[in-house]
């Protein structure tokens, strides 16, 4: 029996429909779940989440394994910000399909939304260690990441101070600006974006282990413009992801004007 599926990719994005043709088996009762399954669409279609859901039921009662119905069912609890019911959903399709992308991709979306931002990287990463490229899973990873706020040096591993120096056309130096008032992003891809830069110094105080490394960003404006943060940006993933962030004192520059800054971030190695 051949009948239209949909699945509901990248929340975060939109909510896609994709019709594609299927052939499902219910037995003698192949031809309800048919119609169950197309009245289901048409409530999704008309944004009656909750009623496609009672059609959805209705066909896991018979098929409770049936991967396509469960991946909409559970994208339209999404919808209803149901999402704990959802993430069980996808759940029940990883236990049959452990690397089933659209299921990783919308268990990824629910813990987002559940602003369990961890958790959420980690599935879209288990997309990505199946498939580097996956469009949904890079953008829906993204979003979770810039979703989760920059916290304070203060009190972490890491203790930071950045110098901005404004020189015009001719040299000059016009304008420096200088904090330790810097954030970051609470995860490992912090770390990993600073071991892609040279260690500039290793010390020990008091039996702690430091290094520092020193990222020095520069800039040559082609029209005049303010400037009020500095960002240090992770390109791992295709996607930019802010790592770590300065807010200071809006500075006017102008074109010609050679803007350099300078990061010295120390690590303590041994911050648990």
């Amino acid at each position: 029996m051949q009948y239209l599926k949909i699945f509901c990719l990248c929340i975060f994005v939109g909510f896609f429909v994709i019709m594609n043709p299927t052939t499902l088996a219910y037995g003698d009762s192949h031809q309800d779940a048919r119609v169950l399954f197309e009245k289901a669409v048409q409530a999704i279609t008309d944004g009656e989440y909750a009623k496609s859901i009672e059609f959805f039921n209705k066909i896991l009662k018979e098929d409770p394994s049936n991967i396509d119905v469960l991946i909409n069912k559970g994208a339209a609890l999404i919808k209803l910000d149901r999402n704990d019911e959802a993430i069980l959903n996808f759940d029940k399709i990883l236990e049959i399909e452990p690397k089933n992308a659209n299921a990783l991709n919308n268990k990824g979306a629910a813990l987002t939304k559940l602003e369990k931002y961890d958790e959420a990287i980690a599935t879209f990463d288990q997309i990505l260690e199946i498939n580097h490229l996956d469009k949904s899973a890079l953008q829906n990873r993204h979003i979770a990441f810039k979703e989760m706020d920059t916290i304070s040096v203060k009190n972490s591993k890491y203790t930071a101070h950045v110098q901005i120096q404004v020189r015009n056309s001719d040299g000059t130096l016009i304008s420096i600006i200088e904090s330790d008032k810097v954030e970051y992003r609470p995860h490992v891809i912090s770390d990993e974006f600073l071991e892609a830069y040279p260690i500039k110094e290793k010390f020990e105080i008091n039996g702690i282990s430091f290094e520092t490394r020193e990222i020095i960003i520069s800039l040559n404006p082609e029209t005049d413009y303010f400037v009020s943060s500095n960002k240090l940006f992770s390109e791992k993933f295709g996607y930019p992801i802010v790592v770590f962030f300065m807010l200071h004192d809006a500075l006017a520059i102008e074109k010609g004007d050679t803007v350099e800054a300078v990061w010295t971030i120390i690590v303590n190695k041994n911050w648990k």
